[in-house]
């Protein structure tokens, strides 16, 4: 097999939070508040935006992406306080899953965790069998919280989150 480069480096493209889907002909990227799907397929298309999901506009804050094991759902954080343009020092996450509309189409954002006062959610991350999304909780920023703890919470937001003890004990 021969090895080719998916995103040229001239391209521009940019982004500290990325989840391939599960073909790897697409990956779900944050930057600055923005989470785009890119064509990851080395044809044509390849590197294109093919669908923003939030804008990194107030109120349409994102990062944290994770792709679905069978493609058919993404979950992140919306975030309600950033830090800037910095997406990893940030308050007031709530957990997002959108979900495949249709020919690649994603939208319906439910909110399955949503921040309270002096909480913050983050890091979400699927179960392999795509039924529950693992995250972090704190009530400080994103980035380095001593006081964050693991919680799961079922993919549709019915049943948790669930504090997961010993992950979280000492």
């Amino acid at each position: 097999p021969s090895l080719s480069m998916l995103l040229p480096e001239s391209s521009g493209d940019k982004w500290n939070f990325a989840s391939y889907s599960p073909d790897g002909n697409r990956m779900v990227a944050s930057s600055e508040g923005t989470l785009k799907i890119l064509d990851t397929s080395g044809g044509a298309q390849n590197g294109m935006v093919q669908q923003t999901i939030a804008d990194g506009t107030p109120g349409h804050y994102a990062s944290h992406p994770d792709w679905s094991t069978d493609g058919s759902k993404i979950v992140y954080v919306d975030v309600a306080a950033p830090n800037g343009q910095n997406e990893w020092t940030f308050a007031g996450g709530s957990i997002v899953v959108v979900s495949d509309m249709g020919m690649g189409v994603f939208g319906n954002p439910k909110v399955i965790v949503a921040t309270t006062t002096g909480q913050n959610n983050y890091y979400p991350s699927f179960s392999p069998d795509g039924k529950w999304v693992l995250f972090n909780r704190g009530a400080n920023s994103a980035y380095s919280d001593p006081t964050a703890e693991a919680y799961v919470v079922s993919v549709d937001g019915t049943i948790g989150p669930i504090a997961l003890g010993n992950a979280n004990s000492t």
